[in-house]
Formats: structure tokens, C-alpha cells, sequence
């Protein structure tokens, strides 16, 4: 019985001495003659007394690096790189694996033709893996196996361009398939072709392009898709065309189309950074219209965008309808509105948002505390003041003052005051409604004569005539 390969010559007490190997040592010690040789065998109880002997050449012995020796005997060894290409997942993993500049001469040494649509999906593989040069390489080899490109592996290969921002390579291609077209019917560039010209454009922030690719493609009767007004809409956003973006969306509303809500929150924080409240309002009555609902992502950029241009009577109406509608408010967006009311003076309403933000179960935060306590004070209402005060402090929203009284002086009611500053290390996101240095106006006690003959003195926070019902009739058809 031959013996099996061994991991290790002294474990299985096999001994190498050049080309001999044996079963222990020969007999009395001495080599045998050159033409004799131990042949390697496994026996089960003890040795014999002499090995076997042959006059058959010894056959090599394998290197030590090989399987036969090594850690790895017994595995399967690797297949060469050389190895025919035969099926299309084989080229597709050696593609994958090479250079780009290595991919023309792998699809040369195909052992079968592939087809126009598997080239397709050549380099779809390629796009996907971001690696748009591959793709050309791949685009490029079609002719070296008489394969002609048509109107999907031209698509293929823009869209490809158009995801690593190759614009003027992606506009090349195009043309280039225009060109074909005049001659050939079947090579007209289709709505993908378009789609992925556009937004190789968007990317290039080519929007007179784009434009000028969007007006071609209709002039060809060629249907746009929502990729091809998404990426419209985008470019004018980024090059601050907000209105014609505007109409881009009543356009693709009237094909049928319906974006995401990426689309219109895209468009509304633009407009809101933009302080174009009115085109705001319009977006989200397209919104609407679209059958498209509203989230609290959407209701907090048009509280900010109706908020940030002064509209008072909009934003409230928008607050209290969202509201009612059960929407999660984050107190960011009440403290917006609170800054907005706060400006005008108009404490009442700000009490009534802050009841408002406890019924919704908002947590407020230090901009919050502060905004209240300031429309309390310009309102008049130092009691109101002081309660609100306390129970910020308990919060934890407002640090207490350190009394400071000289010796011998009279700590009453009267005298009591103080400034609240914020906890160390709070955030303040508050505009004019506290100084710099965040410290607050001080707040006397409710008792005293100050208190008593301020406006509105011993209400509570909770009992203002709130006016924070505004009615709808001041607002546009769209609310």
C-alpha cells in the first residue's frame, strides 16, 4: 500500500535524503546502491526487517511548497488565470477582476459571441460598481467581436457617465447615437437615453443644457420620465431658477407623474432658504393635488419657510391644523413661531402656542424658555414671568440666581430680583429674544407693587385670552 501524502516527514516517520525516501533506516545503516531505492509504505504492527526493492527509476519527489507537503494538502488547486472563457458569469467575474485597460483583450478571447444585450449588462455591472471607465472599455469592445451597439448599450453607457459626473463624455456618446439615428430608425435615443443625458447634465450643473436636452426630447415626441423631471427640478434648485422649478413640477403633475417626498422637500428647503414663502405655498398645494401626504418633515419646512418671511396668520393656521391633524411637531418648529410672535409683540399668542406645544406634548427646550419669558415680559406680565421662571428652573431649562444683598439690607418681597441664565453648556437658537450673553431681564416676585400694576399682572400661564385660532380667510385658496 502506498503511502498517503504526509503533512510532515518526521510525524509520519518518512526520512528525505535526496531523491531517497524510506521507511526508516536501511539495513546495518549503510546506503544501498544507486539503483536501489526505499519505496515510502504504511504498515500496520512493525516494519519489515528489509524494505521493498525495485530497478524502476525513482519518480521526483514534489517540491516542498506543494500541496503534497505543505499545510494545504489535499486541497483543490487553483484554476488558472488562462482558463477559456465559456459561459457569460465567467466573463463577467474576469471582468470584474482586471484592470480596464485589460478588459478589451478579455472579450477578444471569448470562446463564444455574446450579444448586443449582454454587453447591456456588461456595463450596467460596471455602473453599478462605479466604475465608469470599465464601462467604456466595455462599450468599446463590441466591435472587436462584430457586436453593434444600439440604443440600450448607448443608454447603458451614458447613465454609466452620468453617475461619475462625465458630462461632456456622456454628451459625446449621445451624439455620436443622434448621429445613427438619422440613418437608422431603430437607433433613436428613448426616454432612458434622455433621462440619463439630463442627469449627467444636473451633475455637471449644465442647467441651459439640460433645459436644451428637455425641449429636444419633446420636440421628438419622447415621453419624459420622473428621473428626467427630477433631475431638471434639481438643477434649477442648485442654480436658484426656484420658479421655473416650480412649473417643471405642475408639468410632471400633468403627465400623471407623482415624485417622492425628497422631491418636494428638496424644492421647499429651497424655497425656504431662498424666503420665497408664496412659491412655498404653491409646492405644497401641488403636493397635495398629487395625492401625495404631508409629513412632519414637510410641515416643519413650510412652518420655517412661512415663518422666516414674517407671515404670521399663515404659520398659525398651518400650526394649528397640523395639530389637529395629529402631526409630530419638534419644539424647534414651535420656537420658530414663538420667535415670530415674540418680534411682533404679541405675548398673548405666544402663550397660547406655548399651551398648545403642552397639550401636544412637545419637550421645550432653552430657546424655548427663553422666547416665553421674554413675551412675558414685554407683554407687561412680570407675574407670569416669575411662574414661567420657576418652572423652568425646575426643568432644568434655566439656572436660579444668586441673591445679592449688602449688609443690613431689607430682603423683602419687594427688593427680591434677580436674572436666570441658561444651564452651562445649553444651546441657544434664539435670534433677538435674549442677549448675547444670555441673560435674562430680571423677574420680580409677584408680590409687590410692581407686579400689581403691570398689565395683565396674576394671570397664569394658561388663562390669556389666546388668539391663536387665526381663521383661514386670511390665508390663500391653498390653505
Amino acid at each position: 500500500m502506498l503511502a498517503p501524502p504526509a503533512r510532515d516527514l518526521a510525524s509520519s516517520g518518512l526520512q528525505r535524503s535526496g531523491r531517497l525516501a524510506c521507511y526508516g533506516q536501511p539495513p546495518g545503516g549503510v546506503l544501498m546502491n544507486p539503483g536501489t531505492f526505499y519505496v515510502p509504505v504504511v504498515y500496520w504492527g512493525s516494519p519489515p526487517a528489509a524494505p521493498l526493492q525495485t530497478s524502476e527509476p525513482p519518480p521526483p519527489l514534489p517540491p516542498p511548497e506543494s500541496p503534497l507537503w505543505g499545510p494545504g494538502a489535499g486541497a483543490k488547486q487553483q484554476q488558472p488565470c488562462d482558463e477559456p472563457i465559456l459561459a457569460m458569469d465567467t466573463l463577467k467575474a474576469r471582468i470584474m477582476g482586471a484592470a480596464p485597460e485589460d478588459v478589451k483583450a478579455i472579450i477578444a478571447g471569448v470562446q463564444f459571441v455574446p450579444r448586443a444585450a449582454a454587453f447591456t449588462s456588461l456595463i450596467q455591472m460596471a455602473a453599478k460598481s462605479k466604475q465608469p471607465q470599465k464601462a467604456v472599455e466595455v462599450f468599446e469592445s463590441m466591435s472587436a467581436v462584430n457586436v453593434k451597439p444600439n440604443t440600450f448599450s448607448y443608454s447603458a453607457l451614458i447613465s454609466a457617465l452620468a453617475r461619475a459626473g462625465r458630462w461632456k463624455d456622456a454628451e459625446r456618446y449621445f451624439n455620436e447615437l443622434a448621429e445613427q439615428a438619422e440613418h437608422d430608425q431603430d437607433m433613436q435615443p428613448n426616454t432612458v437615453t434622455y433621462a440619463a443625458l439630463i442627469s449627467a447634465y444636473e451633475k455637471g450643473g449644465q442647467l441651459d443644457k439640460a433645459l436644451a436636452a428637455f425641449d429636444r426630447q419633446l420636440t421628438a415626441d419622447v415621453a419624459p420620465d420622473l428621473i428626467t423631471y427630477s433631475s431638471l427640478i434639481s438643477a434649477c434648485e442648485r442654480s436658484g431658477q426656484l420658479r421655473k422649478a416650480a412649473e417643471l413640477l405642475d408639468q410632471m403633475h400633468g403627465t400623471g407623474l407623482v415624485g417622492g417626498h425628497q422631491l418636494y422637500h428638496g424644492l421647499l428647503a429651497a424655497c425656504q432658504a431662498a424666503g420665497q414663502w408664496e412659491l412655498a405655498l404653491e409646492v405644497f398645494l401641488g403636493l397635495q393635488c398629487a395625492t401625495v401626504r404631508p409629513t412632519a418633515h414637510t410641515i416643519n419646512l413650510l412652518l420655517g419657510a412661512l415663518s422666516g418671511a414674517g407671515q404670521v396668520a399663515h404659520a398659525l393656521c398651518l400650526l394649528r391644523e397640523a395639530l389637529r391633524h395629529h402631526y409630530a411637531i419638534p419644539a424647534s418648529s414651535f420656537n420658530s413661531v414663538l420667535q415670530l410672535l415674540v418680534s411682533g409683540g404679541d405675548w398673548r399668542a405666544a402663550m397660547a402656542v406655548w399651551q398648545a406645544m403642552q397639550l401636544a406634548r412637545v419637550q421645550p427646550d432653552t430657546t424655548t424658555a427663553t422666547l416665553l419669558l421674554s413675551a412675558a415680559m414685554h407683554g407687561g406680565s412680570q407675574a407670569l414671568a416669575a411662574q414661567l421662571a420657576s418652572e423652568f428652573v425646575m426643568r432644568g431649562l434655566l439656572q436660579q440666581p444668586m441673591q445679592q444683598a449688602g449688609p443690613g439690607s431689607n430682603r423683602s418681597a419687594d427688593s427680591q430680583s434677580g436674572s436666570y441664565a441658561l444651564p452651562p453648556g445649553s444651546q441657544h437658537s434664539g435670534g433677538s429674544a435674549a442677549a448675547a450673553g444670555m441673560r435674562l431681564r430680571q423677574v420680580r416676585s409677584s408680590s409687590g407693587s410692581n407686579s400689581s400694576s403691570s398689565t395683565g399682572g396674576g394671570m397664569g400661564p394658561y388663562s390669556v385670552a389666546a388668539s391663536f385660532s387665526p381663521t383661514c380667510s386670511a390665508m390663500s385658496p391653498r390653505c
